[in-house]
């Protein structure tokens, strides 16, 4: 479920990187935390593909852009593109930390 919930904040951040005015995601709602209900092996390995290729197009989409550009209000929001950035990576690394102490006390069971 954290990779999830990471994926679904990094599609709401492109959608805003994109200039979507609309799009809002509710704190703990399924869309912010969605649920999956049938892990495997091979859905999990997708699920980091799809991350990863996020990861990849935030990227491009920050290096497209002028250095002034993240003083500007994230559309509907009223916080900046840099702030949004800032807490996108702080949040990512919080829940990756998550995950490898997970992993870690699931491979000791």
């Amino acid at each position: 479920e954290y990779l999830l919930h990471m994926i679904s904040c990094q599609d709401f951040v492109l959608e805003k990187l994109r200039g979507n005015k609309s799009l809002d995601i509710e704190l703990g709602s399924e869309q912010d935390w969605p649920k999956n209900n049938s892990p495997s092996d091979d859905s999990w390995s997708k699920l980091i593909i799809q991350f990863k290729n996020q990861n990849s197009q935030i990227l491009n989409e920050v290096k497209s852009r002028s250095e002034s550009d993240f003083d500007q209000l994230v559309p509907g929001k009223s916080y900046t593109l840099s702030l949004m950035i800032e807490g996108l990576i702080h949040h990512n690394i919080y829940h990756l930390g998550q995950i490898v102490i997970l992993s870690k006390l699931l491979e000791n069971r």
